[in-house]
């Protein structure tokens, strides 16, 4: 007897899976009232008779027209919306890639590769122009950086609602942290940050999307080493240039 169910197991899957399928495929739909007049609405038929349509739109407002007047009603997919402006919640993480500066005391132009975690919280006016505030890590093997900056960016819809370019342009400062890089400098100094990048914006919701970009950051920094008598030791500035690639998800 369990063999005989185990024959027929395949096809009630395909059948569960089929009727899911249908079911997800029906929430998608809408109805849409097309108009004598050249007009469109989209939403929910509440009444169909003779004499007059109801339709109920996004928002909840209901339009009530006589039938002569409709041209035509049908079921297509729903048209999504996205969001175009409001609060902006961005996280993401990637690769810093390149080389040891030049002028490092170990191991110069040595490539390496390490991570970077950010988090910013800002305004979108549209999709073309937000502004944000961020911060986050960045680490450059045994320099480690918590940066402040603004961030500028936007993407442009018009080519794609669902993928989009978009542009970003970080500049702040990058402050130096004990708590982070431990005893390996012990007196270590952040600067300038400045990071212009190109991606693409996906659209997976009507407010949340995936975010991937490639660009150049460029940290300003300086390590200090003294010797004896306080005041007496060595000075010396690093610039860390580097190949961004970064991830994430925006809200």
């Amino acid at each position: 007897m369990i063999k005989v169910y185990l024959l027929y197991l395949p096809a009630m899957v395909f059948i569960l899976l089929l009727t899911v399928s249908s079911a997800s495929a029906q929430r998608n739909l809408e109805d849409v009232l097309y108009l004598k007049n050249g007009s469109m609405l989209r939403g929910k038929i509440t009444e169909l008779s003779a004499d007059t349509i109801s339709i109920e739109i996004v928002g909840g407002s209901v339009f009530v027209f006589p039938s002569s007047e409709a041209k035509g009603i049908s079921r297509e997919k729903k048209l999504v919306r996205y969001k175009e402006s409001g609060y902006m919640f961005v996280l993401e993480t990637g690769l810093l890639a390149g080389k040891r500066p030049g002028n490092s005391l170990t191991r110069a132009n040595e490539s390496i590769n390490s991570f970077t975690l950010q988090c910013i919280n800002g305004h979108e006016f549209r999709p073309e122009l937000a502004l944000g505030i961020g911060t986050g890590i960045d680490s450059y093997q045994n320099f480690t950086i918590l940066p402040v900056y603004l961030r500028l960016s936007g993407s442009f819809p018009k080519v794609s609602q669902k993928f989009s370019p978009m542009y970003i342009v970080d500049g702040g400062y990058g402050f130096y942290s004990r708590l982070f890089n431990g005893n390996n400098i012990t007196n270590g100094n952040g600067g300038l940050m400045l990071n212009p990048a190109a991606g693409v914006r996906i659209r997976l919701s009507n407010s949340s999307s995936f975010i991937l970009n490639a660009g150049y950051r460029f940290q300003k920094g300086s390590t200090a080493n003294f010797f004896g008598t306080p005041g007496d030791g060595i000075r010396e500035k690093i610039t860390f240039n580097r190949v961004s690639i970064r991830a994430g998800f925006m809200f």
